[in-house]
C-alpha cells in the first residue's frame, strides 16, 4: 500500500520530465515495473504506468537477460487481464517491442504471439481499427495474419463511428513522432476521407496555434508532450470543439481515442 501511494511521486520525480532524468537509474525502473506486474490487479493508469516504464528501460537498451525478464513481466501483466479490454495496452507494448532495440527476439515474438492469441479469442469484439493495427504488427514482427484476421468483420465501418468522421479534420499531437505517423496510417486505411495533420512542436508554434484553432478534432497525446504545447492548445482551442486525450501515447490509444468518438 505505501508503495502503491508512493509511486506516482517517485515516477514524476525521476522520469516525467526528460531533462531532469539521471544516469543510473535503470535498476529503479526494472524494480517499479516488477513491483506493478507482481500486483493482482491493474488499473487504467497502473498500464500506463507500466507502459512509460517499458518504453524507458527498452529506449535505453538492454542485455539479453534483462530483456527477456522485462518482457516477462509485460506478459504477466497481460496474462491476469487477458481480457479485449487489455486489448488496446497490449497493442501500445507491442508497437514498442517492434520499434525499440530487440536484444533478445524470441521474447518479443513471444509477447505477440500471446497478444495474437487473445486477440483470436475475443475476434467477435474486435473494431476495425483493431484489426488494422494487429495487421501493422504482423508486417513488424514479420508473421502471416492469421485467417481470422483477414476476414471481413460481421459489423462493418457504418457503426464504427464513420459517419461522425466522415471529412473531418484531425490534428494529433504527440512527442513519439513514430506513434503519430503509425495511428494516421490506420485511421486513413480506416477514415479515408479524413484529413490528418501531425505535430510535435515543444513550444506554441504559428502552426500548432493554427491547428488548435481550425481542426474538427483534436488529439492531445499528453503522457508525451510539453506543458508549452499543452497551454498552447488549450488556449487557442474553442472550449465547444473536442480535444480529445488519449490515457496513453502509443498508436493503439490514439487510434482508439479517435474511433471511439461521438460529436
Amino acid at each position: 500500500e505505501c508503495f502503491k501511494e508512493a509511486f506516482v511521486y517517485i515516477f514524476e520525480a525521476f522520469f516525467v520530465y526528460p531533462e531532469r532524468v539521471l544516469k543510473g537509474t535503470k535498476p529503479l525502473l526494472e524494480t517499479l515495473l516488477l513491483l506493478i506486474g507482481c500486483d493482482d490487479t491493474h488499473t487504467p493508469e497502473d498500464l500506463e504506468l507500466a507502459r512509460q516504464l517499458a518504453s524507458e528501460l527498452l529506449a535505453r537498451g538492454l542485455e539479453s537477460k534483462d530483456y527477456s525478464q522485462i518482457v516477462g513481466t509485460l506478459e504477466e501483466i497481460l496474462d491476469r487481464r487477458a481480457s479485449v479490454s487489455v486489448l488496446g495496452w497490449g497493442l501500445d507494448i507491442a508497437e514498442i517491442l517492434a520499434v525499440s532495440p530487440q536484444a533478445d527476439p524470441a521474447s518479443a515474438l513471444g509477447f505477440f504471439v500471446k497478444l495474437s492469441e487473445l486477440a483470436a479469442r475475443n475476434r467477435h469484439r474486435l473494431s476495425s481499427w483493431h484489426r488494422r493495427a494487429m495487421e501493422m504488427l504482423c508486417k513488424d514482427f514479420e508473421t502471416e495474419p492469421q485467417a481470422w484476421l483477414l476476414e471481413t468483420p460481421q459489423q462493418e465501418e457504418g457503426s464504427d463511428g464513420t459517419s461522425v468522421l466522415e471529412s473531418q479534420h484531425i490534428a494529433i499531437y504527440t512527442l513519439e513522432e513514430s506513434a503519430g505517423i503509425r495511428a494516421r496510417k490506420i485511421l486513413l486505411e480506416a477514415y479515408p476521407n479524413v484529413k490528418i495533420s501531425l505535430n510535435t512542436d515543444l513550444v506554441c508554434t504559428e502552426k500548432l496555434s493554427s491547428l488548435a484553432k481550425n481542426a474538427d478534432i483534436f488529439v492531445f497525446a499528453w503522457r508525451s508532450s510539453k506543458h508549452q504545447a499543452f497551454y498552447c492548445i488549450k488556449n487557442h482551442r474553442d472550449a465547444r470543439l473536442p480535444l480529445l486525450q488519449p490515457l496513453g501515447k502509443g498508436s493503439a490509444s490514439i487510434v482508439r481515442e479517435v474511433s471511439n468518438y461521438q460529436a
